[in-house]
């Protein structure tokens, strides 16, 4: 590459520099930098690798079968933005072998193969000023950006901390402190909880391709709805105030930067809480991206006192919008619930109701450690009648709680309903379950209530890469509260076993072709470009030997297939969730 020149791809991959010095989302990395993970997908604008030294030499590497990109077998909000290669192009040989890389080098704007609407992230001149005022600074920083919603904030966040990490500055730090306070897109963590972080990795990817910490430090998190913000404006205030304590003395004991992400700020008086925010920390820089309010930008400025303040334009994603937020979020759950969250970050292949589920008795003689059970649900918001307790928690989400003070009593009076049960805690004298105080708690998992056995009274729970069984070693199940109300119903957990069991059926449709049995031979073992396509024949092969009939009519809780034979390609089906909601 010679100077400013400019690279993208699509797809997923690993950059090492072998000379020079390059830029790719706001990383400066060199030879001393070693291979780096990209993932380019086109819901988000793709990174771009631009030279900055006379030349460089770069060199984009093949990733073999991560996982992430096998999520579409359970999900087609994964499907179709990746890199996509024709039939001949697979059938060229690279090397002798067949052209099956994890990614695509775009020559064009309309060079993709599937016709999408591409966006490459042209970084705008705002941002860059700004970011190397802040990389530059002689003292850490303590940054908070607020703008609108899809203003790229977020966006924004994750360019100023992979400038503050990159070795390849004059000045870099070996981790920055992220506090994170939106929970509609959390960039660490699952939706749908506020968390505090010590990122010592560089981020080269949107929130669903790193659901976990992975390789950096989460110090603590907590469960916090999107609309929580607006509505519990107290409470809200009170979470960040407990996250901040575990930040603020670390961040002068190490010298370390302090980035804070926002709410996305809406017309109203909600934005009161971010100028409330404001004022409470000692805050060195504010950023400010998109035209506010003028009456609002006025009240910022008093707020923030010596802190200065600056304006950046909006980065929007001028191309299609392929994914709304909410369906970015369903990804990022999916995501998180199927990776392995040990080592390098990788992903399951198998849905999750093959998983053996944890049984958590409720007996109430049972609480005693060191019996597996919990305490009580907390079920945040307007109470629900105990005796529709049931319907509402099971197929759901919760946050797992547990209180720090072993010798404390307990503050919530809990009850049980009569039918079946079910520890909860009370609700106050309005009928409202207020959240559990956020000083006396923290969150150590998410977990999924696959069924509920009253008989037994049992719960019957799924979780992702989060040990229970650890937990429960050490932790006695009365200091353990279960959480309902901060996350969405998880259609998506509800429909993967027919979306899973459509591809393979689909699979062995083409299968039975003579082409497509020479396309995906049974690899050789020197044959490094096959990994995916040798997972794959093991899959086919196990649902073979557990699914022979491939079970299509068997039923699934929560889902009703629609008929409609009239709008319906043959062999397709049509899904809908059934459940019950509160």
């Amino acid at each position: 590459m010679k100077a400013q020149q400019t690279v993208t791809h699509i797809g997923t991959y690993d950059i090492l520099v072998i000379k020079g010095a390059v830029t790719i989302y706001g990383a400066i990395l060199t030879a001393d930098d070693g291979p780096r993970r990209v993932f380019a997908p086109s819901t988000h604008a793709l990174p771009v690798i631009k030279c900055l030294s006379r030349e460089a030499e770069v060199q984009i590497k093949h990733v073999p079968g991560s996982g992430l990109v096998s999520l579409r077998i359970f999900s087609p909000l994964y499907g179709r933005f990746w890199n996509h290669r024709t039939k001949e192009q697979v059938t060229q040989l690279t090397d002798g072998h067949p052209d099956r890389r994890s990614f695509s080098l775009l020559t064009a704007s309309n060079s993709d193969s599937l016709k999408r609407d591409l966006v490459d992230l042209n970084i705008d001149s705002t941002w860059n000023k700004t970011i190397d005022e802040l990389a530059s600074s002689s003292n850490p920083s303590i940054v908070l950006v607020c703008g609108p919603r899809n203003s790229g904030k977020s966006t924004f966040c994750r360019i100023l901390s992979n400038r503050l990490l990159s070795s390849g500055q004059r000045k870099s730090y070996k981790a920055v402190w992220h506090l994170d306070l939106d929970s509609t897109v959390s960039e660490y963590t699952s939706p749908g909880q506020v968390s505090i972080g010590e990122i010592t990795k560089l981020n080269f990817g949107p929130p669903y391709t790193h659901p976990v910490h992975n390789g950096n430090v989460l110090r603590t998190a907590l469960p916090l709805a999107a609309a929580d913000y607006r509505d519990r404006p107290e409470y809200f205030l009170k979470c960040v105030d407990d996250l901040v304590k575990h930040s603020l003395n670390s961040v002068g004991q190490q010298r370390l930067p302090l980035i804070i992400d926002t709410p996305p700020i809406a017309p109203g008086a909600a934005n009161d809480v971010i100028l409330k925010l404001a004022s409470r920390l000692r805050l060195t820089d504010v950023i400010t991206i998109g035209r506010g309010q003028a009456t609002w930008m006025i009240q910022l400025e008093k707020a923030i006192g010596n802190a200065r303040l600056t304006k950046c334009e909006t980065q929007p994603f001028n191309g299609r919008l392929t994914h709304t937020r909410d369906q970015l979020r369903d990804m990022a759950m999916i995501s998180y619930f199927h990776s392995t969250g040990s080592g390098e970050l990788t992903w399951n292949r198998t849905p999750l109701s093959f998983r053996k589920p944890l049984a958590l008795s409720y007996r109430a003689h049972e609480l005693d450690f060191p019996h597996a059970g919990f305490a009580a649900f907390v079920t945040v918001g307007q109470m629900v009648e105990p005796h529709h307790l049931i319907d509402v928690l099971n197929g759901s989400l919760v946050s797992i709680m547990v209180r720090l003070d072993p010798s404390s009593t307990p503050d919530r009076k809990v009850l049980r309903d009569d039918m079946n049960d079910i520890p909860y805690v009370a609700p106050n004298a309005c009928g409202i379950v207020e959240p559990l105080d956020p000083t006396a708690y923290r969150l150590c998992g998410v977990g999924a209530i696959r069924a509920i056995d009253a008989k037994r009274k049992q719960l019957h729970m799924l979780f992702p890469h989060f040990d229970w069984e650890q937990v429960g070693r050490h932790i006695s199940p009365k200091r353990l509260f279960l959480v309902h109300g901060a996350m969405e119903t998880p259609d998506w957990a509800y429909l993967e076993d027919k979306h899973w069991l459509t591809y393979h059926q689909r699979r062995q449709e083409r299968l039975e072709g003579e082409a497509a049995k020479q396309i995906l031979r049974e690899p050789s073992p020197d044959e490094g470009y096959d990994d995916e396509v040798q997972v794959t024949l093991r899959e086919d092969r196990r649902v073979k030997e557990v699914f022979p009939a491939f079970y299509g009519s068997m039923s699934t809780p929560w889902v009703d297939t629609v008929d409609d034979d009239e709008e319906r390609v043959k062999g397709d089906a049509k899904w809908s969730s059934r459940r019950f909601a509160g």
